[in-house]
């Protein structure tokens, strides 16, 4: 029993698929050129959150919901919090652009390298493999960042504007004035603020004195 070697040059890509499911373990075919920029042969369509390309995340929207009477509604009626609710998303869906559009420019530039031509599958395998990773390298990134502002605020004891997490209690002639963390109440509990950054509490339209606009 003898082994033969065939050389076919340049052969066109219907010849080396078929040779590649004939001869699976002892085809070899060379690259001329053993790298290849990833922005040569792939093309990544993006799809965002419908919110993302909304009027709602449009400045001038925005802007309709702010009323300087809304400082007298109850703190958590969602009218208070609507602009600043609006302006959250779209500072959101901003960040994450640019960050997808960083990470997407440094993808395309790098090269896959491989000195033998690679069959269809082991390809398609290769590039799904690497998508995949794009995408849970941009969501970790996201994670970062939500985890960082997180700990902060918290950390840090940082008085949110919407009065949310913190009430101010002035106290007759003393210096200062005290703060107290917000407290909201659970299904079995109640959930303060000082010791938990994931408290959660319905926001809705409350009917109090002096409280008008949208």
């Amino acid at each position: 029993c003898s082994n033969n070697t065939v050389s076919i040059h340049s052969p066109i890509e219907i010849t080396f698929e078929k040779l590649s499911l004939q001869y699976p373990t002892t085809l070899s075919c060379p690259c001329t050129q053993s790298s290849i920029r990833h922005d040569q042969f792939l093309l990544l369509d993006l799809y965002y959150r419908p919110i993302c390309t909304s009027q709602f995340v449009n400045q001038t929207f925005i802007s309709s919901l702010y009323d300087d009477k809304m400082s007298d509604c109850y703190s958590l009626d969602y009218r208070i919090m609507a602009v600043s609710h609006f302006q959250l998303i779209a500072l959101l869906c901003r960040t994450i652009k640019e960050m997808i559009s960083d990470a997407l420019e440094e993808f395309t530039t790098r090269k896959i390298v491989t000195n033998q031509v690679l069959s269809h599958s082991i390809f398609n395998a290769q590039i799904a493999a690497l998508v995949e990773q794009l995408k849970s390298t941009i969501i970790a990134n996201i994670k970062h960042i939500n985890d960082f502002l997180l700990f902060n605020i918290v950390e840090n004891r940082i008085y949110l504007g919407l009065r949310t997490n913190y009430f101010i209690q002035a106290v007759p002639r003393a210096p200062t004035n005290k703060f107290i963390p917000a407290k909201y109440k659970t299904l079995n509990s109640m959930c303060s603020c000082l010791t938990n950054n994931n408290c959660v509490h319905q926001a809705g339209i409350y009917n109090s004195t002096g409280c008008t606009g949208v």
